[in-house]
């Protein structure tokens, strides 16, 4: 209930400040999702609310799992390590990627198809649901070279 709670005025909180930047706009996020508009609409304050709510928990979790894995990948590979720690500056951006390559924060995705389609000769029609595993094209061997290894120099 207190999680509940929180979130409720995580998403009340949202969508006063998402009122007052229509009202006087500032050069911040909340102004830019507030004042886009896409044909002819605009994001309500309960939709502003909503997104919030899910930038917070989803970013919470990726970041969360992401830098969890870094630390098991650079215990468990400490050549790796010692690799970063040469050239940190250098090599962080490539050791970032490598870690969300090898090892997904998040795992996979659903989406919806919104028109019939042809994948691989497997008809996908609309309306059928589609799950989209990360793990599955991090490791795809036609686009990675030996990709089970964790290579932080890979480009």
């Amino acid at each position: 209930l207190a999680l509940f709670n929180a979130g409720q005025t995580l998403k009340d909180l949202v969508e006063d400040l998402g009122r007052q930047r229509r009202e006087d706009p500032a050069d911040d996020l909340t102004t830019a999702l507030v004042t886009a508009n896409i044909d002819g609409e605009s994001l309500t304050d309960q939709e502003l609310g909503s997104f919030f709510i899910l930038l917070v928990v989803a970013g919470n979790e990726t970041t969360r799992n992401a830098i969890a894995h870094s630390l098991d990948l650079f215990t468990r590979h400490p050549e790796q390590r010692a690799l970063l720690a040469e050239d940190f500056e250098g090599r962080i951006a490539g050791a970032v990627e490598e870690v969300v390559r090898y090892a997904s924060p998040v795992i996979w995705m659903r989406r919806t198809a919104t028109c019939d389609t042809t994948l691989n000769d497997h008809v996908i029609k609309a309306g059928d649901k589609l799950v989209l595993y990360y793990w599955s094209a991090n490791r795809d061997e036609m686009v990675f070279t030996d990709p089970e290894r964790f290579d932080i120099l890979r480009n």
